[in-house]
Protein backbone atom coordinates (compact mmCIF):
# COMPACT_ATOMS: atom_id res chain seq x y z
CA UNK A 1 0.00 0.00 0.00
CA UNK A 2 3.25 2.71 0.68
CA UNK A 3 4.73 1.78 -2.15
CA UNK A 4 1.67 2.35 -4.15
CA UNK A 5 1.20 5.18 -3.21
CA UNK A 6 4.63 6.83 -3.57
CA UNK A 7 4.70 10.07 -5.64
CA UNK A 8 8.33 10.32 -6.75
CA UNK A 9 10.71 8.34 -9.31
CA UNK A 10 12.44 6.48 -6.49
CA UNK A 11 12.02 5.67 -2.76
CA UNK A 12 14.04 4.10 0.25
CA UNK A 13 11.52 1.36 2.11
CA UNK A 14 12.75 1.01 5.61
CA UNK A 15 11.17 -0.96 8.97
CA UNK A 16 9.29 1.87 10.97
CA UNK A 17 12.35 1.58 13.87
CA UNK A 18 15.10 2.76 11.33
CA UNK A 19 16.29 6.25 11.32
CA UNK A 20 18.42 7.81 8.29
CA UNK A 21 21.81 9.53 8.78
CA UNK A 22 21.31 13.38 8.27
CA UNK A 23 23.52 13.50 5.34
CA UNK A 24 21.55 10.36 3.56
CA UNK A 25 19.18 12.21 0.73
CA UNK A 26 22.51 14.18 0.16
CA UNK A 27 24.65 10.88 -0.88
CA UNK A 28 21.41 9.55 -2.65
CA UNK A 29 21.67 13.30 -4.85
CA UNK A 30 25.00 12.29 -5.83
CA UNK A 31 26.65 12.84 -8.92
CA UNK A 32 27.49 8.89 -9.13
CA UNK A 33 24.23 7.87 -7.73
CA UNK A 34 22.09 9.74 -9.99
CA UNK A 35 23.89 9.01 -12.82
CA UNK A 36 23.34 5.25 -12.41
CA UNK A 37 19.67 5.71 -10.85
CA UNK A 38 18.83 7.55 -13.95
CA UNK A 39 20.54 5.41 -16.49
CA UNK A 40 20.22 2.09 -15.13
CA UNK A 41 15.69 1.25 -13.94
CA UNK A 42 17.43 -1.96 -12.30
CA UNK A 43 19.84 -0.55 -10.16
CA UNK A 44 19.12 -1.11 -6.16
CA UNK A 45 21.12 0.93 -3.86
CA UNK A 46 22.09 -0.55 -0.81
CA UNK A 47 21.86 1.60 2.27
CA UNK A 48 23.81 -0.05 5.46
CA UNK A 49 21.90 -1.13 8.45
CA UNK A 50 23.54 -0.03 11.84
CA UNK A 51 22.42 -0.57 15.35
CA UNK A 52 22.85 0.72 18.93
CA UNK A 53 23.63 -2.20 21.30
CA UNK A 54 21.33 -0.83 23.67
CA UNK A 55 17.38 -2.70 22.96
CA UNK A 56 15.15 -1.69 25.24
CA UNK A 57 14.07 1.78 26.70
CA UNK A 58 16.16 1.60 30.36
CA UNK A 59 13.92 4.65 31.46
CA UNK A 60 12.39 5.20 35.02
CA UNK A 61 8.77 3.98 35.07
CA UNK A 62 9.10 2.26 31.88
CA UNK A 63 10.65 -1.14 33.53
CA UNK A 64 8.55 -3.47 35.58
CA UNK A 65 11.30 -5.36 37.60
CA UNK A 66 14.17 -6.34 35.08
CA UNK A 67 11.64 -6.52 32.50
CA UNK A 68 11.54 -4.09 29.42
CA UNK A 69 8.19 -2.51 28.73
CA UNK A 70 7.23 -1.27 25.24
CA UNK A 71 6.06 2.11 25.23
CA UNK A 72 2.06 1.88 25.37
CA UNK A 73 1.07 5.93 24.45
CA UNK A 74 2.68 9.08 22.86
CA UNK A 75 3.81 10.39 26.37
CA UNK A 76 6.20 7.47 26.93
CA UNK A 77 7.56 7.05 23.21
CA UNK A 78 8.26 10.55 23.52
CA UNK A 79 10.08 9.90 26.93
CA UNK A 80 12.22 6.91 25.03
CA UNK A 81 12.92 9.19 21.70
CA UNK A 82 14.37 12.01 24.28
CA UNK A 83 16.10 9.50 25.97
CA UNK A 84 18.03 7.81 23.03
CA UNK A 85 17.72 10.80 20.81
CA UNK A 86 21.54 12.42 21.86
CA UNK A 87 23.42 9.01 21.51
CA UNK A 88 21.89 8.32 18.52
CA UNK A 89 24.89 9.27 15.37
CA UNK A 90 23.78 11.33 12.56
CA UNK A 91 26.37 10.88 10.54
CA UNK A 92 29.40 8.87 9.36
CA UNK A 93 31.89 10.04 12.06
CA UNK A 94 29.74 9.99 14.95
CA UNK A 95 28.75 6.63 13.73
CA UNK A 96 32.50 5.55 13.95
CA UNK A 97 33.25 6.87 17.00
CA UNK A 98 30.16 4.57 18.37
CA UNK A 99 31.62 1.52 16.62
CA UNK A 100 34.99 2.38 18.63
CA UNK A 101 33.74 2.43 21.68
CA UNK A 102 31.27 -0.74 21.17
CA UNK A 103 28.01 0.86 21.21
CA UNK A 104 27.23 -0.12 17.60
CA UNK A 105 27.49 -2.51 15.12
CA UNK A 106 26.24 -3.46 11.94
CA UNK A 107 22.65 -4.21 12.27
CA UNK A 108 21.43 -8.18 13.64
CA UNK A 109 25.05 -8.86 13.42
CA UNK A 110 24.66 -12.46 15.15
CA UNK A 111 22.58 -13.29 12.11
CA UNK A 112 25.47 -12.68 9.58
CA UNK A 113 23.73 -13.89 6.70
CA UNK A 114 20.94 -11.03 7.27
CA UNK A 115 23.24 -8.02 6.44
CA UNK A 116 26.85 -9.45 5.85
CA UNK A 117 26.87 -9.29 1.91
CA UNK A 118 26.93 -5.08 2.14
CA UNK A 119 30.28 -5.46 4.04
CA UNK A 120 30.16 -2.52 6.51
CA UNK A 121 34.09 -2.80 6.84
CA UNK A 122 34.36 -1.79 3.18
CA UNK A 123 31.94 0.96 3.81
CA UNK A 124 33.73 2.59 6.63
CA UNK A 125 36.53 3.07 3.63
CA UNK A 126 34.07 4.36 1.26
CA UNK A 127 33.98 7.51 -0.25
CA UNK A 128 30.60 9.35 1.02
CA UNK A 129 28.36 8.84 -2.41
CA UNK A 130 29.85 7.07 -4.04
CA UNK A 131 28.84 3.86 -5.34
CA UNK A 132 30.94 0.05 -4.79
CA UNK A 133 28.79 -2.98 -7.04
CA UNK A 134 28.67 -5.65 -4.90
CA UNK A 135 29.77 -9.19 -6.42
CA UNK A 136 27.71 -11.45 -5.10
CA UNK A 137 25.27 -11.84 -2.48
CA UNK A 138 27.07 -14.43 0.19
CA UNK A 139 23.62 -15.65 1.65
CA UNK A 140 20.10 -16.53 0.71
CA UNK A 141 19.20 -14.71 3.72
CA UNK A 142 20.14 -11.28 2.77
CA UNK A 143 17.91 -8.66 3.13
CA UNK A 144 19.23 -5.26 2.97
CA UNK A 145 17.13 -1.99 2.76
CA UNK A 146 17.33 -0.25 -0.66
CA UNK A 147 16.72 2.67 -2.65
CA UNK A 148 14.38 1.41 -6.13
CA UNK A 149 12.79 3.21 -8.39
CA UNK A 150 8.98 2.91 -8.95
CA UNK A 151 8.27 1.21 -11.89
CA UNK A 152 5.75 -0.97 -13.16
CA UNK A 153 8.17 -3.91 -13.96
CA UNK A 154 9.53 -3.47 -10.36
CA UNK A 155 8.49 -7.05 -8.46
CA UNK A 156 5.79 -6.39 -5.53
CA UNK A 157 6.55 -7.77 -1.76
CA UNK A 158 4.40 -10.72 -1.35
CA UNK A 159 1.94 -10.32 1.24
CA UNK A 160 1.89 -13.76 2.03
CA UNK A 161 5.15 -13.11 3.82
CA UNK A 162 4.07 -12.01 7.52
CA UNK A 163 6.69 -11.72 10.56
CA UNK A 164 9.71 -11.06 10.72
CA UNK A 165 12.25 -11.03 7.74
CA UNK A 166 11.36 -13.08 5.34
CA UNK A 167 9.39 -10.53 3.13
CA UNK A 168 12.45 -9.03 2.52
CA UNK A 169 14.35 -12.34 1.88
CA UNK A 170 11.55 -12.99 -1.09
CA UNK A 171 12.15 -9.49 -2.08
CA UNK A 172 15.54 -9.67 -2.77
CA UNK A 173 15.87 -13.26 -4.37
CA UNK A 174 13.02 -12.28 -6.87
CA UNK A 175 14.59 -8.57 -8.01
CA UNK A 176 17.97 -10.20 -8.33
CA UNK A 177 16.34 -13.03 -10.45
CA UNK A 178 14.92 -9.87 -12.60
CA UNK A 179 18.05 -8.70 -13.36
CA UNK A 180 18.48 -5.74 -11.02
CA UNK A 181 22.16 -5.33 -9.23
CA UNK A 182 22.86 -4.20 -5.96
CA UNK A 183 25.31 -1.58 -5.53
CA UNK A 184 26.55 0.14 -2.09
CA UNK A 185 26.20 3.72 -1.26
CA UNK A 186 28.77 5.05 0.63
CA UNK A 187 28.44 7.86 3.39
CA UNK A 188 24.41 7.44 3.98
CA UNK A 189 23.38 4.93 6.66
CA UNK A 190 20.26 4.17 8.75
CA UNK A 191 19.89 3.00 12.07
CA UNK A 192 18.23 0.67 14.24
CA UNK A 193 16.28 3.34 17.16
CA UNK A 194 16.77 0.99 20.43
CA UNK A 195 12.91 -0.71 21.67
CA UNK A 196 12.16 -3.67 23.89
CA UNK A 197 10.85 -7.24 22.09
CA UNK A 198 7.62 -7.30 20.80
CA UNK A 199 4.84 -9.54 21.55
CA UNK A 200 5.16 -10.26 17.89
CA UNK A 201 9.02 -11.11 18.07
CA UNK A 202 8.18 -13.26 21.43
CA UNK A 203 5.81 -15.11 19.05
CA UNK A 204 8.22 -15.24 16.00
CA UNK A 205 10.75 -16.71 18.49
CA UNK A 206 8.67 -19.24 20.01
CA UNK A 207 9.95 -22.24 17.59
CA UNK A 208 13.16 -21.48 18.76
CA UNK A 209 12.80 -21.33 22.41
CA UNK A 210 10.67 -24.30 22.09
CA UNK A 211 13.90 -26.76 21.55
CA UNK A 212 13.27 -26.61 17.71
CA UNK A 213 16.66 -27.30 15.61
CA UNK A 214 16.86 -23.96 13.95
CA UNK A 215 18.91 -25.09 10.81
CA UNK A 216 18.35 -28.59 10.73
CA UNK A 217 15.09 -30.01 9.13
CA UNK A 218 15.48 -33.06 9.64
CA UNK A 219 15.49 -32.87 13.40
CA UNK A 220 12.79 -30.55 13.26
CA UNK A 221 10.29 -32.78 11.20
CA UNK A 222 10.81 -35.54 14.77
CA UNK A 223 10.98 -33.27 17.25
CA UNK A 224 7.28 -31.58 15.24
CA UNK A 225 5.77 -35.41 14.91
CA UNK A 226 6.63 -36.43 18.06
CA UNK A 227 4.85 -33.32 19.76
CA UNK A 228 2.08 -33.95 17.50
CA UNK A 229 2.40 -30.66 15.76
CA UNK A 230 2.93 -29.55 12.11
CA UNK A 231 4.55 -26.54 10.31
CA UNK A 232 1.32 -24.42 11.00
CA UNK A 233 1.70 -24.28 14.51
CA UNK A 234 4.90 -22.00 14.60
CA UNK A 235 4.63 -18.93 12.50
CA UNK A 236 8.03 -18.18 11.91
CA UNK A 237 8.10 -22.37 10.83
CA UNK A 238 5.42 -21.56 8.19
CA UNK A 239 6.99 -18.36 6.29
CA UNK A 240 10.37 -20.98 6.19
CA UNK A 241 8.48 -23.58 4.65
CA UNK A 242 6.72 -20.63 2.46
CA UNK A 243 10.05 -19.00 1.18
CA UNK A 244 11.04 -22.85 0.06
CA UNK A 245 7.67 -23.12 -2.03
CA UNK A 246 8.67 -19.44 -3.42
CA UNK A 247 11.99 -20.36 -4.02
CA UNK A 248 10.76 -23.14 -5.89
CA UNK A 249 8.60 -20.70 -8.05
CA UNK A 250 11.02 -18.75 -9.06
CA UNK A 251 13.38 -21.17 -10.67
CA UNK A 252 11.03 -21.25 -13.65
CA UNK A 253 10.56 -17.43 -13.71
CA UNK A 254 12.86 -16.18 -16.70
CA UNK A 255 14.27 -12.87 -15.74
CA UNK A 256 16.20 -12.33 -18.35
CA UNK A 257 19.70 -12.27 -16.37
CA UNK A 258 22.13 -9.55 -15.26
CA UNK A 259 21.58 -8.97 -12.27
CA UNK A 260 23.48 -9.58 -9.06
CA UNK A 261 23.90 -13.47 -8.08
CA UNK A 262 24.45 -15.24 -4.96
CA UNK A 263 27.80 -16.42 -4.80
CA UNK A 264 28.49 -20.03 -5.74
CA UNK A 265 28.83 -22.30 -2.36
CA UNK A 266 28.99 -19.32 -0.06
CA UNK A 267 27.53 -19.13 3.34
CA UNK A 268 28.49 -16.97 6.47
CA UNK A 269 25.38 -18.50 8.42
CA UNK A 270 28.22 -19.63 11.06
CA UNK A 271 30.17 -16.62 10.81
CA UNK A 272 30.41 -13.93 12.68
CA UNK A 273 30.80 -10.37 11.62
CA UNK A 274 33.51 -7.96 13.13
CA UNK A 275 34.15 -4.53 11.92
CA UNK A 276 37.40 -3.00 12.29
CA UNK A 277 37.48 1.47 11.86
CA UNK A 278 39.72 2.39 8.69
CA UNK A 279 42.74 4.32 10.00
CA UNK A 280 42.09 8.47 9.71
Amino acid sequence: MAIENVKTSHYLYLDIDFWPSTTLYEHVHSKDSLMTLSTNPKTALVVPAFSRLDHDCKIKGMRISSIPQIPSNAAQINKCIEYYKKDMPTDKKSLENLIREEKAHIFDHWTVGAHGTTNANAWLKQRKGTLRDVKCIKATRYEPYLVLRRCSDLPPFQNHFTGYGKNKIQHILHLTRLGYKLSVLGGGFIIHFPHPASSAKVEWDAFVDDGHHKNDRKKQQKLLKKKGLGVGDYHRLAMDNLLIQFVEWLEDVDGGGGGTDYCPGESMEADFLHMQIPES
